[in-house]
């Protein structure tokens, strides 16, 4: 009898364990980190960060931190701000995969639209740099992540 084991009041050798016992319960995971998150968050942050740099070449909005004054540039990084500040919080504190996908299309919308019109119509006697190009990038890449968001939030179907 060395190798029986009491259990509940009740002697088992070591074969009748696991039917007494039943299966161990599973070893709990760390829930993986969203990645697309992280993909619409370094979006949002190139374009926050390409706020720093001139928007335009030559006249008033032409120094660091041109893309701050009032024209399509402001609503372009500005965009990009709240998208980074929203990527981070939904990154903590999840709302649903489809408004989250929603909230990034929609201002990656507002990002590129912006870029574009500033692209196109720099303010008076300047010209566009390639900032906005650059931000056109980080608003695709959120546009990416809001996409992933939303293949990955898909029920799979049974086959």
């Amino acid at each position: 009898m060395a190798c029986a084991v009491p259990v509940r009041g009740t002697v088992f050798g070591p074969e009748c364990l696991g039917q007494v016992l039943g299966e161990p319960p599973p070893i709990p995971r760390a829930a993986p980190r969203p990645v697309e998150d992280l993909v619409a968050a370094c979006g949002f942050g190139l374009v926050v960060v390409l706020s720093v740099f001139p928007w335009s070449r030559f006249g008033a909005a032409s120094g660091p931190f041109g893309a701050w004054t009032t024209h399509w540039s402001l609503l372009a990084v500005g965009a990009g701000a709240v998208g980074l500040v929203a990527s981070l919080v939904l990154r903590r504190r999840p709302l649903g995969q489809r408004i989250e996908a929603a909230v990034y299309l929609g201002l990656a919308a507002t990002i590129l639209v912006a870029a574009y019109l500033h692209r196109l119509h720099p303010p008076p006697l300047s010209s566009a740099s390639l900032a906005p190009l650059g931000a056109m990038v980080g608003a695709a890449a959120a546009v990416a992540g809001a996409v992933i968001k939303l293949v990955r939030g898909r029920p799979v179907p049974a086959s």
